[in-house]
């Protein structure tokens, strides 16, 4: 009927007779035609399903980024994110605060936005650091609040992930100590100026435990016993004068320091 047909031949060995198979041209082109198109609505769905599922997945996250979100912002503690490229993506108000600036200045750029940079090139390096090693990290920092008083931190940055497991990025929190560190600056002072006034004193210092024993005495007492300063630790009054009973000194302690009365002894070198 003129159509184009598609057709296999194949002679019998036996007679002189050819075997013919054939179809219609225009079949083939429609079944093929259908087939594709099957294929094509396939491939759309998948697409669709992965970005339905895409969607579905952020669409359960945002709940819990928002109660992130809220109990960052919430905190006293500085807390940042960045992204591999070392963004900001999350910038909470405690760091706002303490840098003197407003988080839009900063979210989308780097240290350089925040700090000098000679010291944004340090955090950058110490980031990538972070991020190829893949382990936490834990340091003191200090930096001049938006007042220009030195403040002290206790900083901790770690690496952040993705569903997959995936480093994309850093994150950090920085509690500020700086109330700690001056307790702990004013006791090693303290304890210096001790030292200082013990060890220079022409007078002798002892200091005795519960028992009457020795713990502690500067050098001029060490001197008024005769002995060389490690040598009074664990001696008693009955070390240095006989006559004293060592349970006298028990019962004065147990009075309590408050009533504690003073008393002679004398002292018998060795």
């Amino acid at each position: 009927d003129g159509h184009d047909m598609i057709a296999a031949l194949r002679p019998l060995s036996a007679r002189d007779w050819v075997l013919v198979a054939s179809v219609d041209a225009r079949d083939i082109a429609t079944a093929t035609a259908r087939d594709l198109a099957w294929l094509l609505a396939g491939a759309v769905l998948l697409l669709m399903s992965a970005a339905l599922l895409r969607l579905w997945r952020q669409q359960r996250r945002l709940p819990e980024m928002a109660l992130y979100a809220a109990i960052a912002h919430g905190s006293d503690s500085i807390i940042f994110a960045k992204d591999r490229e070392g963004r900001y993506r999350l910038f909470n108000d405690a760091a706002a605060r303490a840098f003197g600036l407003d988080p839009a200045q900063v979210l989308g750029r780097d240290d350089r936005a925040v700090m000098p940079p000679e010291r944004a090139a340090e955090a950058m390096a110490e980031d990538r650091q972070v991020m190829a090693e893949g382990s936490r990290l834990s340091r003191s920092a200090s930096w001049p609040d938006a007042e220009g008083r030195l403040r002290h931190y206790h900083l901790v940055k770690g690496p952040l992930r993705d569903d997959a497991g995936r480093v994309v990025g850093v994150f950090g929190a920085m509690r500020d100590v700086t109330d700690t560190h001056r307790l702990q600056r004013d006791f090693e002072n303290s304890v210096r100026l001790r030292s200082t006034l013990l060890q220079q004193t022409q007078d002798g210092v002892v200091v005795m435990d519960a028992d009457g024993c020795v713990i502690e005495c500067n050098p001029a007492f060490a001197a008024m016993i005769g002995r060389a300063p490690d040598q009074t630790l664990g001696l008693s009054v009955a070390d240095w004068d006989p006559g004293y009973p060592p349970q006298r000194i028990r019962q004065r302690v147990a009075r309590g320091a408050a009533s504690y009365p003073a008393f002679e002894t004398r002292f018998v070198r060795p």
